[in-house]
């Protein structure tokens, strides 16, 4: 799938991690985002550190029903952070709600689990996350059910997702692998840079392949042929 630059912007769903009720959980990211013109929606997952990640699933896609009606569009455009992506995942592989996502970008979630889950009790989301749980296996037979496109943002520093590799997502057309610089698994959402790389990517587009973003540049890894372009 090639490059699809200068998209139509589409509201931008925001879902938190495991921490999510903070107040000052998205501040940064909504404020680049609002700034540079897209309409930002937040989508707060009850008890997500508490329950299960089905349950956070299911919520999620009543909550993007209720806000594609609030605003009136057919399709959004989702960045979750950590756990929140799995939670979109889920709702994904429901068919009700696959025409609802354009595009969900991940940030920092664990696909592939984290071995970091093995250090606390095995229940709830963190059964969840251990990796060759119960719940990633569901996501084997189709990771990634189109037509909603798929951006793997990971970095080599995230400290949460253990190894990092663990926040990619398999190969496949609709899906790209992002690896960052020097971002934390917290830097995603109070990094400035990260922000702009964000509203940037949500004006480019999909892209595909495997790419990496070092000292503000996009460098095609494979799956794109052209050189690194300004982020």
């Amino acid at each position: 799938m090639g490059p699809d630059r200068g998209v139509e912007p589409l509201p931008v769903v925001l879902v938190h991690g495991v921490l999510g009720q903070e107040l000052l959980y998205w501040n940064l990211v909504r404020a680049r985002l609002e700034t540079e013109g897209f309409q930002v929606l937040e989508a707060p997952l009850p008890r997500l550190a508490l329950g299960r990640l089905t349950d956070a699933g299911v919520a999620f896609g009543d909550i993007i029903d209720a806000l594609l009606d609030d605003v009136g569009a057919e399709q959004v455009d989702v960045v979750a952070h950590s756990a929140g992506g799995l939670a979109v995942r889920h709702a994904l592989m429901q068919d009700g709600h696959r025409d609802r996502v354009r595009r969900l970008m991940t940030l920092g979630s664990p696909h592939g689990g984290t071995r970091l889950a093995h250090l606390v009790p095995g229940f709830g989301i963190a059964a969840d996350v251990r990796p060759g749980s119960p719940f990633l296996a569901h996501f084997l037979d189709d990771p990634t059910p189109g037509p909603t496109c798929y951006s793997a943002f990971w970095t080599r520093f995230d400290g949460i997702v253990i190894p990092s590799e663990l926040a990619r997502l398999p190969s496949a057309p609709n899906v790209e692998n992002v690896r960052l610089d020097r971002v934390s698994h917290w830097g995603y959402l109070y990094k400035p840079r990260v922000a702009r790389v964000l509203a940037d990517e949500l004006r480019r587009g999909f892209v595909g392949g495997e790419r990496e973003i070092v000292n503000g540049l996009f460098t095609p890894r494979s799956g794109t042929g052209a050189d690194a372009v300004p982020a």
